[in-house]
């Protein structure tokens, strides 16, 4: 089993070569994400993978919180458990994060991984830079390929080693809780009310009313889905993201 998340198709990208390479089932937590307590179960001998992106230099706050709401029953005790953090430039502190949110669960993490990305945060990286797209997607397809390689001989270690300490750590937990306000998100005139960021939003924080979006939550997970998945490139996170256009992933057409 392989639980993962994805917002612009990376991830799922990803996943899907991950479980060719395995023969594992895919689930997206996009179904379970506001489950009280989501519930799984892993049959004799199942591999259980996390694969999710890097969000402020660490596994994502919702990420680390469904994890230890998580109940994982489990036949046997044979059972080869790894996370793979997804990012464009640094892991920063994913894998013990991702280890500290999995102990709740019964099953300790046998590696910890990463596939270096596209990084869509188009805040700080421009997407229309097809220079950089060229580079990183021709990156990722070599870090799949050796991440694959290593889940599939159940390859052990914990390969991400921590990059900043506890201090860092908190500031930047903060910063993702100011960052996540729903007000930072503007929408322009090119919109049509398609209501495609509606319906893409994995924690509902999105409504359309006059034909246009608005948001009905003060704080959303902030994948950026709603800006990259725009077909009139109508919404901006900040105006930083201005001018930065979109990425979604060439190889998916639609985000599960």
């Amino acid at each position: 089993m392989i639980l993962y998340f994805s917002a612009t198709g990376n991830i799922q990208y990803a996943v899907q070569q991950i479980a060719k390479a395995t023969g594992d089932t895919i689930v997206s937590i996009r179904n379970h994400i506001e489950d009280e307590h989501p519930r799984f179960h892993l049959k004799d001998h199942e591999n259980f993978g996390i694969v999710m992106p890097t969000y402020f230099q660490g596994l994502p706050a919702f990420v680390q919180d469904f994890l230890k709401m998580m109940k994982l029953t489990m036949d046997g005790t044979d059972h080869y458990a790894y996370s793979v953090a997804t990012c464009g430039m640094s892991d920063g502190n994913f894998g013990s994060q991702a280890v500290k949110a999995m102990k709740n669960s019964g099953l300790a993490l046998d590696s910890t991984l990463c596939i270096r990305m596209v990084d869509n945060w188009n805040p700080h990286f421009d997407m229309t830079d097809r220079s950089y797209i060229e580079q990183a997607e021709q990156r990722t397809e070599t870090d799949i390929e050796k991440v694959c390689a290593q889940i599939a001989a159940k390859e052990k270690g914990i390969f991400l080693p921590d990059h900043f300490g506890h201090d860092k750590e908190e500031e930047l937990a903060k910063a993702y809780e100011q960052s996540r306000k729903t007000e930072n998100f503007t929408v322009n005139e090119s919109c049509i009310g398609c209501g495609m960021c509606a319906r893409q939003c994995p924690v509902h924080a999105i409504g359309i009313k006059h034909k246009s979006p608005e948001w009905i939550k003060e704080q959303c997970i902030l994948c950026l889905g709603c800006v990259h998945k725009c077909p009139k490139n109508a919404i901006a996170y900040t105006e930083n993201t201005i001018g930065h256009g979109q990425y979604t992933n060439p190889n998916i057409k639609t985000i599960k």
